[in-house]
């Protein structure tokens, strides 16, 4: 078996598409959903201040509160009677910077 291949690399015109990479990612369901979650945590994070205002770390309720039963704290309260949710809200805040600082 013969092959007419010269192993010459043709280069690709890629400027014909400049698209090419935001329609790909527009068609595909979890990249999508990615960038969703992904700016659902940054808008969270920028507005941590606004959603929990205060110390995170304060005791706000009777220890160990069950998620739902109060709706001043949606996802209850740990041993010492913080709220989580403020604490996620709030720590996501100090996650999102590290990340920007280790990628920069």
């Amino acid at each position: 078996m013969t092959s007419s291949s010269t192993g010459i690399a043709t280069p690709v015109d890629r400027s014909a598409r400049p698209d090419h990479f935001i329609g790909r990612f527009a068609r595909h369901r979890g990249a999508l959903l990615g960038a969703s979650l992904l700016l659902a945590v940054i808008a969270m994070a920028l507005a941590a201040g606004l959603l929990y205002p205060g110390n995170a770390l304060r005791i706000v309720a009777a220890p160990e509160t069950w998620p739902l039963s109060n709706p001043a704290y949606p996802l209850g309260t740990d041993a010492m009677g913080r709220d989580i949710a403020a604490m996620i809200v709030h720590g996501a805040r100090a996650t999102l910077l590290i990340g920007l600082a280790a990628a920069a």
